[in-house]
């Protein structure tokens, strides 16, 4: 991994850190949760239920579940949830698609609003849009398949 791509990891970390540190002093948000590749089963079921209790009166109204890229697994159902924010470079738009078919789903009662968020060091670097970088390789490794089968072409007939 290249020292730009570890300072963006680096930095995301930050950024999720101060995220949760900040909504944890608002007086809206009743719970915050992190829902990560490092968490078991337990623990993930244990930060969906969470932030899935029935709100009471007088409660805080707002849930704040955040969801780090490919930590979700199978069937996870989010339309409780209204606000998507994506915060990670590595984000494909495959990805956040299924990303916000997780919030619109049956079931889902609000509009869903989406965000992404762009870092200033990810405007200068091809970090920022793993698609067309995954795109250009795809085409780099077209090119030499045509190559090799060209040259095979020659050499055998």
């Amino acid at each position: 991994m290249a020292l730009n791509q570890y300072i963006t990891h680096f930095l995301l970390a930050v950024f999720v850190t101060i995220v949760v540190v900040y909504f944890k002093t608002c007086d809206f948000v009743r719970h915050i949760e992190t829902y990560s590749g490092s968490l078991n089963l337990n623990e993930k079921g244990k930060a969906l239920d969470t932030v899935r209790s029935p709100f009471q009166p007088g409660d805080k109204p707002c849930d704040i579940l955040l969801i780090q890229l490919k930590a979700g697994g199978v069937g996870l159902n989010l339309q409780e949830f209204d606000r998507i924010l994506f915060s990670s470079p590595w984000w494909t738009q495959a990805a956040i698609e299924q990303g916000i078919g997780r919030a619109v789903r049956i079931g889902q009662v609000n509009q869903v609003v989406v965000h992404k968020l762009i870092l200033k060091q990810e405007e200068s670097s091809n970090i920022r849009n793993i698609d067309t970088w995954m795109s250009s390789k795809a085409i780099e490794k077209e090119h030499l398949n045509k190559s090799i089968l060209q040259m095979a072409d020659r050499h055998i007939l």
